[in-house]
C-alpha cells in the first residue's frame, strides 16, 4: 500500500490461494482504490495494462498465466514490485514469482513475505530476519532434494522392472517350442514360475 501510494509503484502480490488473495484484497481495498484481483489464469487472455500506482492480488496460478504489460510511466516510477506472500515449495517456483520484476531489462523488485505461522520456529525480529528467511529456504531446498531423490530411485526402479520382464519374455519367445504352454497339467507350474519371476522382478529392481 505505501509502495503503490508513495512512490506510485506498480505492485504484484502473489498468493497461494484465492482465499489469500481475497483476504488481501479485501483488507487493501479500504486503503487503496486501484487495486485488480486475478484468480485464475483463464480470467484474462488479453495482456494487463500495468500503471503506476496500480496493485495486483493474484494467485500464484493466476500471476504465472496472465500477461502483464509494465507502461512507461510506471517503468519510470520504478517498474513492477513483486511480493510473494508465502513461502515458495522450490527455488523454481520463487525464482519464477520473482522473474515478474525487471523483465527485458526494466528496474524492478521484489519481497518475500513470512507468514506468522513459522514464528514459532525462529522468533522473528529484524535483526536475524535473514537468518529466519535462510533457515526456511534451506530447510525446503532439502526436502525438495530429498523428494527428486525418492522419484529418482522409483523412475530407476521401474526401468529396471521393465529391462527384466523384457528378458524374461525374450526368453519365453526363444523356447516356446521347448516350453508346455498347452499342457493343461503343466500350465499351473508354468503360471507359479511367471509369478516367482514376477517377485523376483520387484525384489531385484528395489535393489538397484
Amino acid at each position: 500500500h505505501t509502495i503503490a501510494i508513495t512512490n506510485h509503484r506498480a505492485v504484484l502480490i502473489i498468493c497461494q490461494t484465492i482465499r489469500d488473495a481475497n483476504d488481501v484484497q479485501s483488507y487493501l481495498s479500504s486503503q487503496h482504490s486501484n487495486i485488480k484481483l486475478y484468480l485464475r489464469s483463464d480470467e484474462h487472455t488479453k495482456p494487463e495494462k500495468v500503471h503506476p500506482g496500480d496493485v495486483i492480488v493474484a494467485t500464484n496460478l493466476a500471476g504465472r498465466g496472465t500477461d502483464l504489460k509494465i507502461l512507461t510511466s510506471a517503468v519510470d516510477h520504478g517498474g513492477l514490485h513483486v511480493i510473494v506472500t508465502f513461502m515458495p515449495n522450490n527455488s523454481r517456483v520463487e525464482q519464477q514469482a520473482f522473474g515478474r520484476a525487471g523483465r527485458q531489462g526494466q528496474p524492478g523488485s521484489a519481497r518475500l513475505i513470512i507468514y506468522k505461522e513459522y514464528n514459532n520456529v525462529i522468533s522473528y525480529s529484524s535483526e536475524n530476519e535473514i537468518q529466519f528467511v535462510e533457515y526456511w529456504k534451506k530447510k525446503r531446498d532439502k526436502f525438495e532434494r530429498n523428494n527428486m531423490n525418492e522419484a529418482t530411485k522409483e523412475i530407476n526402479r521401474i526401468e529396471a522392472k521393465d529391462r527384466l520382464l523384457v528378458h524374461f519374455l525374450d526368453v519365453v519367445h526363444s523356447h516356446k517350442d521347448d516350453l508346455p504352454f498347452t499342457n493343461d497339467i503343466l500350465q499351473p507350474g508354468f503360471n507359479s514360475l511367471r509369478e516367482l519371476w514376477s517377485s523376483f522382478c520387484d525384489h531385484d529392481a528395489s535393489q538397484r
